[in-house]
């Protein structure tokens, strides 16, 4: 039987594919240019009809040029009860070039787009059993990786494959590691893309190995002086075949779980916890280009042009920007974006967190527990509060500069996601800082001398009146979200923006007479939110019981 080897003649990343439509075109990409460009088999069959001409040929050529599975009307009206349709496992079990340059993890990012955390969780369960070829789950696995390390001394690891059995051993568990990073990652993302517990639950395992791997592959390289805290020689990272992007990046699925797991539970220790972890990621030079992003139109490593010569807050930055300068952007919008998610989370629930008094930085959290340097009424409390912060976060996510590294893109899943999620995602979550004030406030649970942040300044006497104005809020933070997406494109993502919208709006309109004022406008919004839901059909992804 003639033999085949299936090799590359062009490099276009495969899977995942973050740069995919970055190559298609010169500047902002998009989802219809990288598709066309993926539906374009004139390569692959130049490759087979070459192949076909010289039948004595031991090679098979396969360029890499990847595919995706966009699923038909038919396959979206039957999501939830074929979460995997027939016509994405024909292309997925394809042989030859045609099955090798399929992009598996289609099911994926159609589910973002289309499905609901019901359909999601069944695509990711075929996806894992069918796509996840390294089951070894190494017990005890921090120590056996030390174990592993200290056997053979970094110093003496090869720059390629060796066949010496104690680098073998230790190879297969960093690969179990790289493999443990992938799937947590991938489940976590779902987690929190749909508020789901199951799937934050189904990540955990996966990110305790991952974190368990960068602490000890940290300590292993860390410098003679005994710094445990320091990076790990690039050496050690090279010779392992650890894409070191990659390697940096994992301290944040601690920090994005804990964010995740106070969002879900709502308890202060989980939000605490939290707290701790993002400010733990802090540097002053945050600050400065947040400063500066806000009196520059939102630039961030440009100097200001009405700041003459001397610009205090550029000069902090600009050593940073030039040498880290895209990276260092990124970092700053996800430093922002996680600080305004958790001061939300402290935001609404006032009984066990307060704005800082006399505070005036924006140094770490502007809030903190009650009793520890808070302040429940009286004082000067700080000038920011959460949802001065999630607008200015909003503000870093929409600006231009940034639109290449958006959240869910650059976590994992282009070009089914979009430039503006981040700012949707905030979106979301002050709102539902609103609806849990507006219910605490409404059953007494929280008292109307709680140092709230209202647009007014000052609390009415009537709770049930804050309430509302709380609810309204609400749903004045999603309708500029809502516009951000096309319905019919993204139904996933409109579908909680709707549903959040109308669990607001219901609270709102059962208050009678102290519905507040101007109602209409809200009234029209919940009417096309309602009519939109109608036209989409298919499953809710809002559960308000979960907010």
């Amino acid at each position: 039987m003639r033999r085949s080897r299936i090799s590359t003649v062009a490099a276009l990343a495969l899977v995942p594919i973050p740069a995919l439509a970055q190559e298609t075109a010169a500047t902002n990409p998009t989802v219809i240019q990288a598709e066309r460009i993926m539906k374009n088999d004139r390569y692959l069959q130049i490759a087979e009809q070459t192949n076909a001409a010289n039948p004595e040929r031991q090679e098979v050529y396969c360029v890499a040029i990847g595919k995706l599975w966009l699923g038909g009307n038919k396959d979206i009206q039957d999501i939830e009860k074929t979460p995997v349709p027939d016509s994405y496992k024909e292309k997925a079990q394809q042989d030859g070039c045609a099955g090798w340059s399929f992009i598996r993890e289609s099911l994926i990012y159609w589910h973002y787009r289309y499905g609901s955390e019901h359909s999601m969780a069944m695509a990711l369960d075929y996806f894992e059993a069918n796509e996840r070829h390294i089951t070894t789950r190494t017990p005890n696995f921090r120590k056996a990786l030390t174990e592993a390390l200290s056997a053979i001394g970094h110093g003496s690891l090869p720059s390629g494959i060796s066949p010496d059995a104690k680098i073998h051993h230790l190879q297969v568990l960093i690969d179990e590691w790289q493999d443990a990073i992938h799937w947590g990652s991938m489940r976590l993302l779902a987690a929190e893309f749909f508020n789901s517990q199951l799937q934050m639950d189904r990540a955990q395992e996966d990110i305790s190995r991952s974190l368990a791997g960068y602490r000890v592959l940290t300590l292993a390289g860390a410098d003679a002086d005994g710094d445990a805290t320091a990076e790990p020689r690039g050496d050690l990272i090279d010779r392992l075949r650890i894409e070191r992007d990659s390697f940096s990046s994992i301290p944040f699925m601690e920090t994005r779980m804990a964010i995740l797991k106070a969002r879900l539970s709502y308890k202060p220790t989980d939000i605490s916890r939290a707290s701790d972890l993002v400010d733990r990621g802090y540097q002053r030079t945050y600050s400065a280009a947040l400063d500066l992003a806000e009196r520059n139109d939102d630039f961030l490593c440009k100097r200001d042009p009405d700041a003459g010569v001397n610009d205090p807050e550029f000069d902090e930055i600009k050593e940073s920007c030039s040498n880290d300068g895209g990276n260092f952007q990124w970092k700053v919008r996800r430093f922002w974006n996680e600080r305004a998610e958790v001061d939300l989370l402290m935001a609404s629930d006032p009984a066990h967190f307060a704005l800082v008094k006399g505070g005036t930085e924006r140094e770490g959290s502007c809030y903190a527990p009650v009793g520890k340097g808070a302040a429940l009424t009286g004082g000067q409390p700080s000038r920011f509060n959460a949802f001065d912060r999630v607008e200015a976060a909003i503000r870093l996510a929409a600006h231009n500069d940034l639109n290449a590294d958006q959240t869910l893109a650059n976590k994992a899943f282009p070009p089914f996601t979009i430039d503006s999620d981040d700012q949707i995602d905030l979106s979301l979550r002050a709102a539902e800082a609103r609806l849990k004030l507006g219910d605490g406030l409404k059953t007494g649970r929280i008292s109307q001398d709680a140092n709230i942040p209202a647009e007014s300044g000052s609390l009415p006497a009537n709770s049930n009146r804050e309430a509302g104005e709380q609810w309204s809020e609400g749903m004045e933070q999603l309708v500029p979200a809502s516009l951000l997406i096309l319905p019919t494109e993204y139904p996933s993502r409109f579908r909680q923006i709707a549903g959040l919208y109308q669990t607001l709006f219901e609270n709102a309109a059962k208050l009678g007479d102290e519905t507040p004022n101007s109602f209409a406008r809200e009234t029209r919004a919940a009417d096309y939110f309602r009519e939109t839901l109608e036209h989409l059909g298919g499953a809710t992804t809002t559960d308000a019981s979960k907010r």
